[in-house]
């Protein structure tokens, strides 16, 4: 059996806030998210979930990377990610043959947005 990761829970510091900031940026139809009392998961093509749990949050250490379909998308999504309150950590550029930028969201976690269509 070859391991597949599923889903990625992180916590957050007030779920409100996050399911916000996360719906604002990803523009998921709410058909693609699940609201429990305790948690909230956003559901992704290929089968993937990022699951919000409220918690104390002490240093985040991961990076999500989206990947878009073109250099627009990626522009459009860290757009939506900074009117939403992210701070973008990296504008967007081209690189290496990859456009890419990198926001930290509302509990420090960051997320790289790249497109190898350009």
């Amino acid at each position: 059996m070859q391991p597949k990761i599923t889903s990625i829970t992180i916590t957050v510091q007030q779920l409100d806030r996050a399911y916000r900031f996360y719906k604002d940026v990803f523009e998921l139809p709410f058909e693609q998210i699940l609201i429990e009392s305790d948690h909230i998961a956003f559901f992704f093509e290929q089968g993937i979930s990022v699951v919000l749990m409220e918690g104390a949050v002490e240093e985040p250490a991961l990076m999500f990377t989206q990947e878009a379909t073109s250099t627009l998308e990626v522009d459009q999504l860290i757009e939506r990610a900074q009117k939403a309150g992210a701070e973008i950590v990296e504008k967007p550029t081209e690189e290496q043959g990859t456009y890419a930028g990198t926001f930290q969201d509302l509990d420090g976690y960051l997320w790289e947005v790249i497109t190898w269509n350009m």
